[in-house]
């Protein structure tokens, strides 16, 4: 392991992008953390991502040592749309390939990250005969079976199944994920890993309330929070017809962060007659989340679908309640601690009413983050099984004899 040299692809959004964009949440935040252990642990890792605007910035979040943030200017993934993107998979490969050449580099692992990434990966597997690992993070026929009725095309999911009938493994983040891969995808079993996402639980810690709200700039009162990025799947709009319907002599507020401003004009509209409720806080960087989380009593998680669901075990980690919608990881998470309730639906009325219960006292749930929370979700372990993937994929015979003949 400390001398793989693996290749991550993020080629859609740069994973230091600051998190509340169409494209950027949970998955930038995966890709730091993991390539930050990584580094710990031995490997030289080289994370190819496309040039966008206010790229610049992104150095100055870099971890130090042996990880390396590369932009390819390849003038194709600003902006574009994701059904349009497929036809670009060739040439990112290309870009990074030439790269690679340029630098004089091999690398022994490919490590990818979202469908488009996925098939760059697997081009560039076939041109350098190494493994490639892929991670879907979200996948289109499950958004697609979402009460919401969401519509990915025809042409992502068909693009989905090809990354995972050419890929050597799969990292599922859930179990219900997996069983989707295979059920949905045809995915070979033996081929897919469960492994969670972690949560940094250095930074995502338990601090003082009303010194976080105060860090905050929020009155100190009851507070509900929701963080998220700007999707109807995220379940915001139920939240805040939920919060206009309970008793106007409850006296909480309810945060949102995650969501940028310009998203959320046609929600503060409809929610005129309660607006002094509401306090729209924009993107937060990740590394003061940690204050919102301890600055709320209460995290709502009214989401349709969620691949994980970061957010809820952010929140545990702070020792901050969760009520949320039995999606992603949340069933797991609920197992683990006595902070996270699963609610059945996410209609407005039920969420008034859970929320009703727990500002009037009845069912709060108080506590602390125990050390299973470490043990289960913690970046170091998850790291770790992260490399025996690894391990494991290059020390298949025709993987192991080209390693060795380096």
């Amino acid at each position: 392991m400390h001398n793989l040299r693996i290749a991550l692809l993020s080629m859609h959004s740069c994973p230091w992008s600051r998190p509340g964009g169409r494209y950027t949440g949970g998955m930038n935040i995966y890709i730091q953390n993991l390539s930050r252990e990584l580094g710990k642990l031995g490997a030289s890792t080289d994370i190819f991502t496309c040039s966008h605007h206010g790229d610049e910035l992104c150095g100055l979040c870099l971890p130090s040592g042996n990880v390396r943030l590369i932009h390819l200017n390849t003038g194709c993934c600003d902006r574009v749309a994701e059904s349009g993107q497929a036809g670009y998979a060739g040439s990112l490969a290309q870009a990074v390939d030439a790269y690679r050449r340029e630098m004089g580099l091999r690398y022994d692992l490919i490590h990818s990250h979202y469908w488009l990434s996925g098939l760059a990966g697997n081009r560039l597997k076939e041109l350098w005969g190494v493994p490639h690992i892929s991670m879907f993070h979200t996948l289109g026929a499950l958004k697609n079976g979402s009460p919401l009725g969401t519509v990915e095309p025809a042409s992502r999911i068909y693009h989905e199944r090809s990354v995972i009938a050419e890929c050597d493994r799969v990292i599922a983040s859930t179990a219900a994920e997996k069983r989707e891969l295979v059920n949905r995808y045809g995915a070979p079993a033996d081929r897919v890993s469960v492994i969670p996402c972690g949560v940094d639980v250095s930074l995502f810690r338990p601090v003082d309330r009303q010194a976080a709200r105060a860090a905050c700039g929020i009155p100190d009162k009851k507070t509900l929070l929701f963080v998220g990025r700007p999707d109807p799947i995220k379940g915001l709009e139920n939240l805040l017809r939920a919060a206009s319907m309970i008793d106007r002599d409850s006296d909480f507020q309810l945060l949102v962060t995650g969501c940028d401003n310009r998203y959320t004009g046609e929600w503060r509209q409809g929610a005129e007659d309660v607006r002094d409720r509401f306090i729209f806080a924009g993107p937060v960087e990740h590394e003061k989340m940690y204050l919102y989380y301890n600055a709320a009593d209460l995290c709502v998680i009214p989401s349709y679908y969620e691949s994980f669901c970061l957010t809820a075990l952010e929140s545990v980690a702070c020792g901050t309640p969760v009520l949320a919608t039995p999606v992603g990881e949340i069933p797991q998470i609920s197992r683990l601690s006595a902070l996270c309730k699963i609610i059945p639906d996410n209609s407005p009325a039920g969420l008034a009413q859970h929320i009703g219960n727990f500002l009037a006292g009845n069912g709060q749930d108080a506590g602390r983050p125990g050390p299973e929370l470490s043990l289960n979700y913690g970046w170091d372990a998850i790291a770790r099984r992260i490399t025996l993937e690894y391990e494991e994929v290059c020390s298949t015979p025709v993987f192991a004899a080209r390693l060795a003949a380096r």
